[in-house]
């Protein structure tokens, strides 16, 4: 499969990547003229915070312009209005910030690339205001195993490590299967957590503390799986640069070892170039790739276009899979991968069928 990235898109987005401290510097300015009593107040150090938050929002418009995918902007738009909202701080200074950032690089850019920007920009100030700002939990009275994973959750935030474990294994020696454990105890807990942390209501140290807890419970429940024979099928697995977090990828590895596969898991935040001599040493199957967020796409375009550029393993089947690619339909054919899967057991299932194509 070859990337389908937007050519005039990246364009802009180079554009935006060689100026972005001048232009979000110039946006933070023009809020600070509008609302500076609330600049001020902002986070600890006031407009310096400011200015770090509109670089995010320019990273984030980059990669969506990478794409030719304004929906990835609005989202980031929408997450925004609901992140202010949960912490309780000014809209208007969230909902101005994006509109300073759209008259900046309308007065900035060239003008070449200044129309698709401010496009980007408008839409991403429309979702703002389309969206209501609600956060649902993802650990909801109908989901399998609900009771369970509530109170591995509350042992979670006072602190009680061991019972957090012993709830989850209580619910397996009663005869939860593991598979279900990880996937609507330990994985949707993960998930809480991070809606969690967006509306302020946990912060980073408790989603570590959680994170640890859910690499013990991963190998608890791994011993209790009975594992296929190896069928002669290798994968290796990473997280992109700049993904920090490998846990997503260990249950993706953890399932593909189950189904008899040959594991290569290098972990977070692999280089490209370290990944493509992965695939030249260990000659994979498949290789499997993690991106946590919408920042790391060009990081995932960049490891597969690392891959193809092989002279003898550039065939190699890729598959994708995170956030992103369960929001926009198709995006795992801009960044050039053969496919994408929502969790770890539909990971093994397409892979199967990648390969056996």
């Amino acid at each position: 499969m070859v990337a389908q990235m937007d050519a005039r898109g990246m364009f802009v987005a180079d554009w935006l990547h060689q100026v972005r401290r001048t232009l979000a510097v110039g946006a933070s300015h023009r809020l600070r003229e509008l609302h500076p009593d609330l600049v001020a107040a902002y986070g600890d150090h006031g407009l310096a915070d400011v200015v770090a938050d509109q670089e995010v929002r320019l990273d984030y418009l980059a990669q969506a312009l990478s794409c030719g995918c304004p929906e990835l902007f609005d989202q980031h738009a929408e997450w925004l209005r609901v992140a202010f909202g949960g912490r309780n701080l000014p809209l208007e200074l969230a909902r101005t910030g994006l509109a300073c950032l759209r008259d900046e690089l309308a007065d900035s850019l060239p003008e070449d690339a200044r129309a698709l920007a401010v496009e980007y920009l408008a839409r991403g100030l429309a979702a703002f205001d389309r969206c209501d700002g609600t956060s649902r939990s993802h650990i909801r009275d109908d989901a399998p195993l609900a009771g369970v994973a509530r109170r591995y959750l509350l042992a979670i935030l006072e602190g009680r490590r061991q019972d957090a474990v012993q709830a989850v294994m209580d619910a397996a020696d009663s005869g939860a299967s593991p598979d279900d454990l990880l996937t609507h105890v330990v994985q949707r807990t993960q998930q809480e957590l991070g809606r969690m942390w967006q509306i302020g209501d946990v912060h980073a140290a408790e989603e570590h503390f959680a994170s640890r807890i859910a690499e013990r419970l991963t190998t608890l429940l791994h011993a209790r799986f009975e594992p296929a024979p190896r069928n002669g099928r290798k994968v290796l697995i990473a997280s992109v640069g700049g993904n920090d977090h490998d846990l997503g990828s260990r249950f993706v590895a953890d399932r593909f070892e189950l189904a008899g596969w040959q594991v290569i898991h290098l972990g977070a935040n692999t280089p490209a170039a370290d990944v493509a001599r992965a695939v030249q040493d260990f000659q994979p199957d498949l290789v499997a790739l993690s991106t946590m967020i919408a920042l790391h796409l060009r990081s995932t375009a960049t490891v597969i276009a690392a891959i193809r550029a092989l002279p003898k393993h550039g065939k190699v089947r890729v598959l994708v899979g995170g956030g992103p690619f369960l929001q926009v339909p198709d995006l795992w054919k801009k960044v050039g991968a053969d496919g994408t899967a929502a969790d770890a057991a539909s990971a093994v299932i397409r892979a199967e069928e990648l390969v056996s194509a």
